[in-house]
């Protein structure tokens, strides 16, 4: 992303905020009316704080984690083995349950 114009890293950052905002406008919406009802700027600071905090804190765990992404990309190479081993896993589970269940086993102890 830091290879693209400053103009095109705006205008993503803009796009990515009107994507998001339908998703959290009501939430602040019902904050600012909750603060604005209740005349306290310390509770409403603190309301305020505490929605940006949580608003914000997966973008920066996200950003700050993106750099490692570059480093775990390289292992694709050796990953190709992860899904045929999953798939066989999950259908040997599925077959395993499934003759489970057609031909029941009483374990005697």
């Amino acid at each position: 992303m830091t290879n693209l114009p400053s103009c095109v890293q705006a205008y993503l950052a803009v796009t990515f905020a009107l994507s998001a905002s339908p998703c959290s406008t009501h939430v602040l919406a019902s904050i600012l009316g909750y603060v604005a009802t209740s005349r306290d700027p310390v509770i409403g600071g603190s309301l305020l704080l505490t929605y940006t905090t949580g608003y914000v804190a997966p973008l920066l765990l996200a950003a700050s984690f993106a750099g490692a992404l570059q480093s775990l990309l390289s292992f694709r190479k050796f990953s190709a083995w992860i899904n045929p081993m999953s798939d066989t896993l999950l259908l040997g589970g599925g077959l395993y349950t499934m003759l489970d269940r057609l031909f029941p086993t009483t374990m005697a102890m």
